[in-house]
C-alpha cells in the first residue's frame, strides 16, 4: 500500500515508526526498548549524511551505526564517527571509508552485514 510511502516521505516520521513497517508486528513496549537496530548510512560523511548520521546515533532503538563514506568526501567518515561517539548514546559508531573506484562488493561486507536499515543520501557531484 501506498502507507509506507507516505511514512516514509513523512519528516517527523520516528525510527520507530519506519523499522515497524518492515517488522511482522509493530514495535511496542518492553520489545522497542530492547530493541538495538543496526543502521548504516552511505554518504554519512556528506551534508545530507552527517545530520541523518546525528538523528541515528540519537536514536534509542539504533545500537550500531555504520558511516560509510567514500575517501574523497571533504570531511572524512572516520572524523563524524568520532565526533559522533562523543554523545551519551546507546550506539556504536563506525567508520567505514572507500576509494571510489572500489567494489561495494569486496569491500563494505563488514559495514552492510547484519544491517536492519540503509539510508543513502549519497551522491557523487
Amino acid at each position: 500500500s501506498a502507507h509506507w510511502l507516505k511514512l516514509l516521505a513523512r519528516q517527523d516520521a520516528s525510527v520507530h515508526q519506519i523499522f515497524s513497517l518492515f517488522v511482522r508486528r509493530p514495535l511496542s513496549g518492553k520489545m522497542a526498548q530492547a530493541a538495538g537496530f543496526k543502521v548504516c548510512v552511505v554518504g554519512g560523511a556528506g551534508g545530507i549524511g552527517q545530520p541523518l548520521s546525528l538523528l541515528m546515533a540519537m536514536d534509542p532503538l539504533v545500537s550500531e551505526l555504520c558511516v560509510y563514506d567514500l575517501t574523497l568526501a571533504m570531511v572524512p567518515a572516520a572524523g563524524v564517527a568520532a565526533d559522533l561517539s562523543h554523545i551519551n548514546s546507546r550506539a556504536k559508531v563506525s567508520a567505514y571509508a572507500f576509494d571510489k573506484d572500489d567494489k561495494a562488493i569486496d569491500k563494505a561486507e563488514e559495514c552492510l552485514t547484519g544491517c536492519h536499515l540503509v539510508l543513502v543520501p549519497a551522491g557523487v557531484p
